[in-house]
């Protein structure tokens, strides 16, 4: 056996060298969880506990991981070694190992992976055998450390995954692009991962593989230039497996097949072959979605399809992939989505061809298709699909010539009838092209028509039907003959007016006819209009609109010459006004449109005056107004002279002009209508205008009426002509205005009519001003809003220049000031810029002209010309700076002539000067608007800031000159309108209170009324009035203090708002700019009454609604100086009211005085204040005293804001402002909201004010107006905790800055302070609270040491405060008191409150409930707390700094001693102390607790002597409670160092003394033993000696060292064993087992007496547990623990002295196995001790000693029963399994013979044996442990031994065997073949003979015989008596029935054949089995074939060697006559049948 296995075990010590070398421990193993050196220190236990874990985890994740927990993970698999199994169990567990991290890829990230990989790396070293699925199964986590150690374990260097060997080196995750890369280079690795991720029958990929691998196969897609086949075929068979039908639960596996399929259609040109392939494949998925209704999926799949079908050259899709998507019911619908958001046109028309090609034969393609037409646009595929259809219709009538083909071209009628419905203009349009491009191709299209028309309506008999086709054909044919020639025939035919032709399929008649009245070729609409009926047909609406389109056509050809047959083109267009007058003549109705469609006609052109002159004859058919007296010759001879049109057109439009002035009103609406059919209407329209000019009289109403009519249209019509862009008017002749209509009749041949149209339309508007606008008329007829729109009409044309002369006409022919009026057009607000640019230079016009009457005029208005200087527009101000230059010309003009008279002289002089100023500023003015101003305030102001402003600039003009400039700019603007009067007013706004004109004042005056006195008006005022007003109001602030109070009233009114005005702007902006101006220069120039007036004005907005008012308030409040007085005289107001405001006495009887220039100004105090909300005013001003700090002399409001304290907390005045405040509406806040407001913000100040003492020497009358006890009286009444914080601050400042002042009321505020703490828990409340300690206590320790009193302030109100908020108070009130001194009187304090609450409750104690109920009382809780949260910081220093440690030590031993003697008073003296057993219990646990906290700091010396000091105390009671505090102290010692064990760091540290042994402490743990021991040799104490027997075994345990104090301690404790107290025996047996364990082989002296004892301890436990009656076999509770304690000694005695054991290993034996307390595993305890002392047996005793006693305990064993065999041959396993080499060699004889001998217990049936499968099962094992040991040439004679003795003849009258024995035999077989496997095969040839001759006896076996009892005689004390002898096998329950047989035998053959692995052993095998088939017997038939059947099923195609033999066998079992025997035949043949792939029915 091991010379099979050579090759294996050498090819894997090369591999694994540590195996070389087993005794080494490696210094490093390969690990993911642990570094290399720690991974070898763990044992393999313990990788396998951590995978255990980590696949719990995984198993409630998945629970597909359970199926691993039993091989891969079971606990026989810690022993598992890979190099020592078969090839083909390598294979089995490489297969489990695959399957297994295939499904771990999926949860690869999760800690538990990493786990159970761990324990896979070290027991199957998955990272040798395994690697590369290793790698596969982590490479979707590349980007992951994990990843990393993995590849860094792996040896890769020279395979696939080579390219990984950077990241060993590295240790950085690799990214996807390495990956991607790889696969370029090497496609091994892409098709490794396309395999991979490619699902199987046993398993799925995860989706995180599928996604890695889909982004690497796409990446590689996309990164190649060029996909070839070696790409393509390695990636297909996953983009397969993804698509294919069926598969469900792989939506991932599919949508990366989707992704792959569209990626590769777009990156290759994929074969035919394969494009079909997958179109299928897409196509598939998609009808699997829709059928699920998964419409998302539905949608991907279709798109990858579309994808796919567009990327390459697809004409026609596969017919499979047709026949899916014609069935699926939402594929119209999906693509209607589709085609909305990607272009899917080409895919359309590919499915379209497809659907067309197959709808002549397939119904469902036909409704497919038509689906497809009616919902999904097609617009741009219409003419492919036309044309496919109609050239499939031609194809088919070449194919089939008779009914049936006319009858399957239905389908095409019913498409194109779609078609033509949705899409008629493209469907005419593709069978025009079809029709012409196979003209082309056919000198017969006459016959392509036919056979159209033909397959279309079926067989047509006649060629004179008009068919449906025909006529839809016809109609759209390309040939005009065609077209023409079926209009006659309908006309001929008469159809049309019978009316009996309707339509409802292909062709819609009235559209036909319509669209033959617009055919391109004139003949056939000339063939058109001659068909009869077509009113009929159109109706007359649509019958006149296609004769004006086609007389408008005809008129277009004709004027521009493009017709080609003018003749026929003049025909049809006379033909249509023939028709039209013949068919409306008497329809008034429409009579309207004919006059409008013959007008433009009635203008002679040259192009068209034969048709001009026939409309004109025809004009007077028409009873139409405007038409009356049109008489005009239509003779050629007329037209041929020169000039006759001329002529002729002048009397036409005089004509027209006459009729049009009869009743203009009411014609020109029809004119105007007229006007919108042609260009040439207009010109003709625009004619007749101009000539009604000439004609009407320039006077009276008449001609002002007509210009009120025609304007607006010539407005809105020169627009529309403007607007379109194509009138070229840049090089106008003014002369034309001068033309009359016959200069423009020259023109009209070659001029373009817009042009012409523009220009008479100029004429036009000269002639309407020029009459209206002459000086030498009676009036002007135009008012100024008339002139007004003129001028603006004309100046923001776009053609300025035409309307120059019409522009300067207006300005100088207008009634009133021509300056006055152009200056409208640039002061007034909304002008557009072009306006006043015309405006300007119309201005400057005028300024140039040298008429006298306007020169004074235009100089009066300069002033208006600032107002465009300082535009924002660039071109206005450059215009405005032009008029400027002109203005000045003129007057210079004006100066040099002298005419300027006296009135006009006072602005004359300086108008040059400052005129000349502009000019010389214009560059600086042009450039920057904002210069201007900065001009105006430099020249005219007193100084000049301004650096853009040259120096000097004001001394330009002395100070009268500056004031009569201001009034004359000033006075004139004025007269401006508002917008004017703001821009002069913007430019002077800088000169400051100069601009307060005396003509100025009445406007501001005016506005105050309008804005102030007015405002219930409800006018809304523009921003332009808001903005002057703000400017006037900013010049009132700004004028200087004197100046100031003239404007006070207007100033103080303006800050003056309501709830009504508080959201208008026309109130806030003023508002603003008044406080915006407001300073401290201003407000102290003010008297000191009005200086109040605007500080209470100011008080009032702070506390308005909106927040710009607020802001801008604030800000002017910081900048103006306020003096303490202004506010104490309001303060003294609002005290001196009854309700805290001001209110006048008699309201009634007072009256506004008016505020006049002259006088002083007086002020009504309630006037400004009177409101209705006592609180709005006083929380207004408490918030301007807070937010100005730097009032001048603020700590003199000391005394008013107390008294106001007192008034606002006084119940009155709280009552009453709640009252008040209820009823107002000033405020949106609650009332108490406010009033707490108030007190909170007055607190505020007075505690500001008072810190702001201390900086200065307070007065006693100032210290005197600080009301202590006015703060404590708010303290103790308010209830608003904000409130109660804000007096305490204050509290805190008055004590820090006046301490002598508030000392005598420090009593009076703990109270308060007190009480605040029960509600005041926030943290706010907490820091206030405790800075008013720190105030206070200080003050209070100043004066007195009373600290106690202090305190008892606190401890009454604490148990109404919260838990927590005690102790911050007591620990900060601790800290300020001092600790040292205030400790012990606050727990004084705290235990008295307890006990005096508490009295009773401590002598009535009961229960453990009672015992704490003080310790849920707050006192003591507190008390805890405060002393965890206080320490003695001196004593922490000494212990932790070392100084004074022995002094320490000593005090701390003497104080353990005093506890541990009181501890055994509680005891001793319980009945004397009358205290509860509940108190004296938690009294005991309190000192145990001490005296553990004292052995945790005293050093083990000093606690040693303490010990022994108890120890020798004359109360032995005493040492006994010290030796259990002994035990105790070692056993927590313990405790301590397992924890600071994984504490590396702090383990040399430790500051746990008794983790240091030192000698001193050595010595005195001696001295403690040995008076331990002297306690136990002279005590009679039978519980002290057992305290003192386990206190020896504890320091035993926990102090071990080689100190021969306990070599004399073992020779005590073991002379006690022997004691006759069982409590001690075992004491002693313990205390034994834990020195023998101290001293090894230094307790062999003693070994001798303690085996000696021990066995005799045993024998007499054993004995009094015998002669005690047993109760269901349960261990005396007494006597377990003494069992236990002698198996710990055994273990003990093995472990350390097994060598020596020999002469006692048969005692041991013997107890360990037949006695019945150590084997019947009643006592789990027990078994597990002696199940592990055995196991120790073998491990510790050699073999050669150990295995005789154990082979002589078999009889007795026998005797003792099942269990004790199923012992002894546990043992016989584990020793074979730790034999060695040597050992094998000299026992396997003689213990297979043991065995064998075993093995015929089955035989033998004893009576002691009741279960003897299990004890033969113990033997088999003992068996297979041999026999793995064994060699081949050592297990061969065995095992023939083991068949000679199976077949020996045991009785005599037996034939053959024992059936017994065969039975053990073949068990013993089943198990060698199970776990030798392919080993064990070489010995079935030994098998065979015996197993067949099983087989044929097994049908002979009589179970009946079996059954049979023989009778026996016994004798029984002298009688005779008749018993049963022992059963038979068959009466044995365990013995495998008929059927079980027959499926042991049929597996174990199958097997067996399995097994053996070759076809040289299967066909003798295979022959053997066929053979049983010609057995008579059924059953050996039957089980013959199922022999066979399990080849077939598991040799699979490996059996087809076999199957040449097999047929004749079962061609004869197939006519067997036994139904079962054929059917299973039957059964095996046609699984033959389907391994060969053919039909077997021929061999048989």
């Amino acid at each position: 056996m091991a010379t099979s296995i050579a090759s294996q075990l050498a090819a894997i010590r090369s591999i694994a060298l540590v195996d070389s070398a087993p005794q080494k421990r490696p210094f490093t193993r390969p690990s993911i969880l642990f570094d290399p050196k720690e991974a070898a220190d763990i044992d393999i236990e313990s990788i396998f506990n951590i995978a255990i874990q980590g696949l719990e985890v995984l198993i409630s994740n998945d629970e597909r991981f359970r199926n691993y927990k039993n091989d891969l993970f079971s606990h026989r698999s810690k022993e598992m070694d890979r190099e020592l199994m078969g090839r083909e169990q390598n294979d089995k567990l490489d297969v489990l190992i695959n399957s297994y991290l295939k499904l771990l890829s999926g949860y690869f990230n999760l800690p538990s992976a990493l786990k159970t990989l761990e324990y896979l790396i070290r027991r199957y070293k998955i990272h040798v055998h395994n690697y590369e699925d290793l790698i596969l199964c982590a490479l979707p986590y590349h980007d992951t450390h994990a990843f990393v150690r993995i590849v860094q374990i792996l040896n890769i260097r020279n395979g696939t995954w080579g390219f990984l060997e950077g990241v060993k080196v590295s240790g950085a995750p690799p990214p996807r692009m390495v990956i991607v890369q790889q696969c370029i280079r090497d496609k091994g690795v892409l098709e490794v991962l396309c395999n991979y991720a490619s699902p199987s029958k046993k398993s799925q990929p995860s989706k995180n593989v599928i996604g890695f691998c889909t982004a690497v196969f796409i990446e590689v897609l996309g990164t190649v230039v060029t996909v070839d086949d070696d790409i393509v075929k390695r990636i297909l068979p996953f983009v397969s497996s993804g698509l294919q039908h069926g598969i469900t639960g792989v939506s991932d596996h599919k949508a990366s097949s989707l992704m792959i399929v569209s990626l590769l259609g777009s990156k290759a040109a994929l074969a035919p072959k394969l494009l079909n392939k997958l179109i299928n494949s897409v196509a598939e998925v998609a009808r699997e979605e829709a059928n699920e209704l998964d419409l998302q999926w539905f949608r991907l799949s279709l798109i990858a399809l579309i994808n796919l079908v567009q990327s390459q050259n697809v004409g026609i899709l596969p017919i499979k992939a047709l026949e899916v998507l014609k069935e699926l019911r939402d594929l119209p619908r999906v693509l209607l989505e589709l085609s909305k958001e990607f272009n899917i046109e080409k895919f359309l028309v590919v499915l379209l061809d497809s659907l067309i090609d197959c709808s002549f034969k397939d119904e469902y393609c036909q409704q497919a298709l038509l689906s497809l037409i009616e919902k999904v646009p097609i617009n741009d595929s219409v003419h492919q699909v036309v044309t496919k259809i109609l050239s499939n219709c031609v194809k088919l009538s070449q194919k089939v010539d008779d009914s049936t083909s006319l009858q399957s071209a239905g389908w095409a009628k019913k498409i194109l009838i779609i078609v033509n419905t949705k899409y008629p203009s493209e469907l005419r349009g593709a069978v025009h092209h079809f029709l012409q491009h196979n003209k082309a191709q056919s000198k017969k299209d006459d016959s392509l028509y036919k056979i159209l028309c033909k397959m279309l309506d079926g067989n047509l008999d006649s060629s004179s039907d008009i068919s449906e086709s025909k006529l839809w054909f016809a109609l759209y044919h390309p040939k005009a003959d065609v077209r023409r020639t079926t209009l006659r025939d309908i006309n001929s035919s008469g159809i049309l007016k019978s009316e009996a032709f309707v339509s409802e399929g292909l062709i819609d008649i009235r559209e036909a006819i319509l669209r033959q009245l617009d055919d391109k070729d004139l003949t056939v609409v000339q063939a058109a209009l001659n068909v009869d009926g077509l009113q009929n047909v159109l109706g007359f609406s649509k019958l006149l609109e296609a004769l004006q389109n086609v007389l408008r056509r005809c008129v277009g050809k004709l004027l521009s010459g493009s017709a080609d047959n003018v003749s026929v083109t003049g025909e049809v267009a006379i033909t249509c006004l023939n028709k039209a007058i013949s068919y409306f003549h008497d329809h008034s109705d429409y009579l309207k449109n004919i006059a409008a469609m013959i007008f433009p006609l009635l203008l002679v052109m040259p192009q068209t005056q034969g048709l001009n002159l026939k409309a004109l004859v025809l004009v007077n058919k028409i009873n139409w107004p405007a038409y009356q007296n049109i008489a005009v010759s239509s003779s050629d001879e007329a037209t041929s002279i020169p000039g006759s049109l001329s002529s002729i057109n002048l009397k036409v439009i005089n004509s027209l002009a006459g009729n049009f002035m009869a009743h203009p009103e009411d014609n020109i609406s029809w004119f105007v209508e007229s006007c919108n059919d042609s260009e040439l209407s207009k010109t003709l329209f625009f004619f007749v205008l101009f000539q009604s000019l000439l004609l009407i009289k320039t006077k009276g109403d008449d001609f002002s009426a007509l210009f009120e009519s025609v304007f607006p249209i010539l407005k809105a019509e020169w627009e529309s002509l403007v607007n379109a862009g194509d009138v070229l008017l840049d090089e106008f002749n003014s002369q034309v205005l001068d033309w009359d209509c016959s200069a423009f009749f020259d023109h009209l041949l070659y001029a373009n009519l817009r042009s012409l149209n523009a220009k008479v339309m100029v004429c036009i508007f000269w002639r309407l001003i020029a009459p209206l606008m002459s000086a030498d008329s009676s009036g002007n007829l135009l008012d100024d809003s008339k002139i007004k729109d003129l001028f603006v009409f004309f100046a923001s044309s776009k053609f300025k220049h035409v309307f120059r002369k019409h522009l300067h006409f207006l300005a100088a022919h207008c009634s009133v000031s021509p300056a006055r009026l152009l200056s409208k057009f640039f002061t007034d607000e909304g002008v557009p810029p072009a306006v006043q640019v015309e405006s300007l230079q119309c201005y400057a016009f005028l300024c140039r002209m040298s008429q006298d009457r306007w020169q004074t005029e235009l100089l009066v208005e300069f002033p208006s010309l600032l107002v465009p200087l300082a535009a924002d527009n660039q071109s206005v101000r450059v215009a405005s700076m032009n008029c400027t230059d002109e203005l000045r010309a003129l007057w210079r003009r004006i100066d040099c002539s002298g005419k300027i008279n006296g009135n006009n002289a006072t602005w004359f002089d300086f108008l040059g000067e400052l005129l000349l100023l502009l000019d010389q500023q214009r560059t600086l003015i042009l450039s920057d608007k904002k210069f201007l101003p900065s001009l105006f305030t430099s020249t005219l102001g007193s100084s000049c800031h301004n650096i853009l402003v040259p120096q000097n600039m004001e001394n330009r003009f002395d100070q009268p000159t500056k004031e009569r400039i201001i009034e004359f700019i000033l006075g004139s603007a004025l007269e401006f309108s508002n917008y004017g009067k703001l821009m002069i007013l913007s430019l002077l706004k800088g000169i400051g209170n100069a601009i307060m004109q005396p003509k100025v004042a009445p406007m501001l005056s005016h506005f105050m009324k309008q804005f102030y006195d007015e405002r219930k008006s409800c006018r809304k005022f523009s921003n332009t009035e808001i903005r002057i007003m703000c400017l006037l109001l900013e010049s009132c602030v700004m004028s200087s203090p004197s100046g100031g109070n003239d404007h006070q009233y207007r100033l103080l009114k303006a800050l003056q708002l309501d709830g009504m005005t508080s959201d208008d702007p026309a109130y806030i902006e003023p508002c603003i700019s008044v406080l915006n101006k407001l300073n401290s220069q201003f407000y102290t120039g003010l008297q000191n009454k009005v200086q109040e007036h605007l500080f209470r004005a100011l008080v009032f907005l702070c506390r308005n609604a909106n927040g710009d008012v607020q802001s801008a308030t604030r800000e002017a409040l910081l900048r103006i100086d306020i003096n303490f007085s202004t506010v104490a005289h309001i303060l003294d107001l609002i005290l001196a009211s009854k309700c805290g405001i001001i209110r006048a006495a008699n309201e009634k009887t007072k009256k506004r005085q008016k505020l006049t220039t002259d006088q002083e100004v007086e002020f009504l105090p309630d006037e400004i204040w009177r409101i209705d909300n006592p609180a709005y005013i006083l929380s207004s001003l408490l918030d301007v005293l807070l937010l100005k700090k730097d009032i001048t002399n603020r700590h003199f409001l000391l005394d008013p804001l107390f008294k106001l304290l007192s008034k606002v907390f006084s119940e009155e005045w709280v009552n009453g402002t709640l009252s008040l405040e209820e009823e107002s509406s000033q405020t949106s806040s609650s009332p108490s909201e406010t009033l707490n407001h108030i007190q909170q913000t007055l607190l505020i100040i007075l505690e500001d004010i008072i810190v702001s003492l201390k900086s200065m020497a307070a007065e006693k009358k100032m210290t005197n107006e600080i009301n202590i006890k006015l703060l404590i009286e708010c303290g103790r009444t308010t209830n608003v905790l904000v409130t109660r914080n804000h007096i305490f601050s204050l509290l805190s400042a008055v004590i820090r800055v006046l301490p002598d002042r508030v000392y005598g009321h420090i009593l009076d505020i703990l109270p308060v302070i007190g009480q605040s703490a029960v509600t005041q828990i926030d943290s706010h409340s907490k820091h206030v609270f405790e800075d008013l300690i720190s105030a206070i206590v200080p003050c209070w320790l100043s004066k007195t040491d009373d600290v106690e009193k202090l305190l008892k302030v606190f401890i009454d109100v604490f148990p109404e405060v919260v838990e927590h908020r005690r102790l911050s108070i007591v620990l900060y009130l601790l800290r300020t008191l001092g600790e040292g001194k205030s400790l012990a009187s606050l727990l004084n304090l705290l235990f008295s409150s307890l006990v005096s609450r508490k009295a009773t409750c401590f002598v009535n104690i009961e229960t453990v409930d009672a015992l704490a109920f003080f310790t849920k009382e707050w006192e003591y809780k507190l008390a805890v707390q405060i002393c965890e949260q206080l320490t003695n910081p001196e004593l922490l220093f000494k212990v932790e700094s070392g100084e004074d440690t022995a002094v320490i030590q000593r005090a701390l031993g003497e104080f353990m001693e005093h506890v541990v003697f009181l501890l055994h008073l509680v005891d001793a003296r319980k009945k004397q102390l009358n205290f509860p057993v509940i108190m004296r219990k938690e009294l005991k646990e309190t000192m145990r607790a001490v005296v553990k906290n004292i052995t945790m700091v005293v050093i083990p010396s000093v606690y040693f002597k303490g010990i022994i000091k108890l120890l020798h105390h004359s109360d032995k009671s005493v040492g006994k409670k010290a030796l259990g505090l002994l035990c105790d102290a070692a056993r927590n010692c313990e405790k301590v160092r397992l924890v600071l064990k994984d504490k590396k760091a702090s383990r040399s540290r430790s500051s746990f003394p008794w983790l240091h042994m030192d000698e001193s402490s050595q010595e005195s743990l001696n001295e403690m033993c040995l008076e331990i021991l002297r306690v136990l040799d002279d005590s009679s104490n039978t519980s002290l000696k057992v305290a003192a027997v386990s206190a020896l075994e504890v320091l035993a345990e926990r102090f071990p060292s080689n100190s021969s104090i306990f070599g004399v301690c073992l020779g005590s404790i073991t002379r006690c064993i022997s004691s006759d107290n069982m409590a001690v025996t075992s004491s002693c047996l313990r205390t034994s087992a834990a020195l023998i364990n101290v001293l090894g082989p230094k307790a062999l002296a003693e070994l001798p007496q303690i085996m000696d004892h021990v066995m005799k301890s045993s024998r007499i436990v054993l004995s009094n547990q015998d002669l005690k009656p047993k109760a269901n076999d349960v261990l005396s509770a007494s006597n377990e623990p003494h069992f236990i304690s002698i198996l710990i000694t055994l273990e003990a005695v093995v472990d350390k002295l097994g060598g020596f054991l020999n002469p006692y290993l048969t005692n041991i034996m013997e107890l360990l196995v037949l006695h019945p307390e150590y084997v019947s595993g009643v006592d789990a305890k027990v078994e597990t001790r002696a199940h592990g002392l055995r196991k120790l047996l073998a491990e510790k005793i050699p073999v050669r000693l150990a295995l005789p006693p154990l082979l002589k305990l078999y009889p007795a064993a026998i005797e003792a029963g099942d269990k004790s065999l199923t012992i002894v041959f546990d043992m016989l396993a584990t020793f074979i399994g730790i034999m060695d080499r040597t050992s094998i060699v000299a026992f396997h004889g003689k213990i297979f013979d043991f065995c064998l001998v075993a093995l015929d217990l089955r035989r033998q049936s004893p009576l002691s044996v009741q279960n003897v499968d299990l004890a033969e099962k113990g033997v088999l094992n003992a068996m297979l442990a041999l026999t793995l040991k064994l060699t081949e040439s050592m297990f061969k004679p065995l095992f023939v031994k083991s068949i000679e003795w199976a077949e020996s003849v045991v009785d005599e009258t037996a034939s053959g065997g024992s059936m017994d024995r065969a039975i053990s035999f073949y068990g013993m077989v089943n198990k060698l073949a199970e776990n030798h496997r392919s080993l064990f095969v070489p010995y079935f040839k030994y098998l065979l003979g015996s197993c067949v001759h099983h087989l044929v006896d097994g049908e002979h076996f009589n179970v009946s015989s079996l059954r049979k009892k023989k009778k026996a005689k016994v004798l029984d004390d002298g009688d005779v008596k008749e018993t049963d002898p022992p059963a038979l096998p068959a009466d044995n329950m365990n013995i495998p029935s008929v059927k079980e047989f027959d499926d042991l035998l049929v597996v174990c053959i199958g097997q067996m054949a399995v097994t053996a692995g070759s076809d040289l052993l299967w066909k003798p095998l295979n022959h053997e089995v066929l053979m049983q088939t010609r057995s008579e017997k059924m059953r050996t038939r039957i089980l013959a074939l199922r022999i066979v059947k399990y080849f077939v099923d598991n040799l699979k195609e490996e059996y087809l060697v076999l199957l040449a033999e097999t047929i004749p066998f079962l061609g004869e079992l197939l006519e067997d006559v036994e139904l079962s025997v054929k059917s299973l035949a039957q059964e095996i043949l046609r699984e033959m049948e389907s391994m060969s792939g053919e039909s077997l029915q021929q061999y048989l």
